[in-house]
């Protein structure tokens, strides 16, 4: 929904900085999608076992609260009027991120999006985070909806897996991580930006048989 990933490569950058530490690329990109629970595994392994994850991901926190405060929240193309649609053909939809719920919020309000969920489901109120099944399944369990008549539009390579390992459908809209073709393959569809997920909403029924 909010296109966060430069920004928070540019905030866990001067987060690592700040200790002596270089942000790779490759370090981000298992980074992206993921839950500060396994963040913290990932970042243990990427720069040793010293590493203080906690004081990264407070400055990381900090430098990145800091840029939407300046520039605003950046949407991903679409995003508006994708809710609008689902507005008017009375679509519930749960947002379900790996992000920590007060980052979550903060984004959410700054963005003017706050009342257009019926659920939210966030990295800390799970134990396993994506590709584990887990977020998704506690959306739809707060949306009432059994899983095989949920859609999941996600943009990184573990969120269509954990949609797949939900028994989920899902709509990849790739962003600047590459997603490996065995996972490019897990998705129903591929598009370019949300706006394009509108005219596929009238064959959801092909997913719900």
């Amino acid at each position: 929904m909010f296109d966060t990933e430069t920004l928070a490569f540019r905030a866990w950058s001067r987060a690592l900085a700040e200790h002596g530490l270089e942000m790779r690329e490759a370090d981000y990109s298992r980074l992206i999608g993921r839950n500060m629970v396994d963040a913290r595994i990932i970042l243990l392994d990427a720069y040793g076992p010293d590493t203080p994850v906690d004081a990264l991901d407070a400055a990381r926190f900090r430098y990145s609260t800091a840029e939407v405060e300046e520039r605003g929240v950046p949407l991903k193309p679409g995003l508006v009027a994708l809710l609008d649609a689902l507005d008017a053909l009375g679509i519930p939809r749960a947002m379900a991120t790996s992000t920590g719920r007060e980052r979550a919020t903060q984004l959410l309000e700054r963005a003017g999006l706050s009342g257009r969920f019926h659920a939210i489901v966030c990295g800390d109120d799970i134990t396993r985070g994506k590709p584990a099944p887990d977020i998704f399944l506690a959306a739809a369990m707060r949306l009432d909806a059994p899983p095989k008549s949920c859609l999941v539009l996600e943009d990184s390579e573990p969120g269509v897996r954990a949609a797949h390992a939900a028994r989920m459908t899902a709509i990849l809209i790739p962003d600047l991580a590459p997603v490996a073709p065995d996972a490019r393959e897990l998705a129903w569809r591929i598009v370019t930006d949300l706006g394009d997920v509108i005219p596929l909403l009238s064959q959801c029924q092909e997913f719900r048989s």
